[in-house]
């Protein structure tokens, strides 16, 4: 329950730092043996530049966040079709 408090604070206080550093999901080293897809998703997500990544739930979704507008388009823009996508704002 540590990681959902640390991120229930993060989100409270409006600290980005805090909500990247606290996404975590016990399930991903299950699926990313089962599925490397996922796992790769995942990294190049990272190494596009989003500050947080994660796989949603059991599997299937990976989604990144990021402060920086520019950072998520190309992000975006650098998966090809072959996903689904969609590019979110929240104020």
């Amino acid at each position: 329950f540590k990681k959902i408090s640390e991120m229930s604070n993060a989100i409270y206080n409006k600290n980005c730092e805090l909500v990247y550093n606290s996404m975590f999901n016990y399930l991903e080293n299950i699926v990313f043996e089962k599925e490397p897809t996922v796992k790769d998703i995942k990294q190049q997500m990272l190494d596009l530049g989003v500050e947080g990544a994660l796989m949603s739930g059991s599997g299937a979704t990976v989604f990144g966040v990021s402060k920086d507008k520019s950072i998520l388009k190309n992000a975006y823009e650098n998966f090809d079709n072959q996903y689904f996508k969609r590019l979110t704002k929240i104020r």
